[in-house]
């Protein structure tokens, strides 16, 4: 498969996302580790898909599923980008 990941790594990147408003806050004080995270979260994003970078991040941060969004793709080509950003992020930590 494209873009795979073993279940477990999935699953460590995705709980990581899911604390990226502390992350952020972290980042602000200037918590190198935090500032490290939010740049690889915020690229891998960006370098999955730039168009609909700001929906892989409101869906991987927050849990949204396409549904929830209104993203200008079809659900098949958003799932495929958060993959790929999945497996970037894994690349980039």
């Amino acid at each position: 498969m494209e873009y795979s990941l073993n279940k477990y790594r999935y699953h460590e990147l995705k709980y990581l996302c899911l604390q990226f408003k502390d992350i952020t806050r972290q980042a602000k004080e200037g918590k190198e580790a935090a500032v490290q995270k939010y740049k690889a979260i915020t690229h891998a994003a960006v370098d999955a898909r730039e168009d609909i970078s700001k929906y892989i991040l409101e869906a991987v941060t927050e849990g949204k599923k396409w549904e929830q969004l209104e993203v200008p793709c079809g659900r098949r080509q958003f799932y495929s980008a958060r993959r790929r950003f999945y497996w970037l992020l894994d690349k980039y930590v």
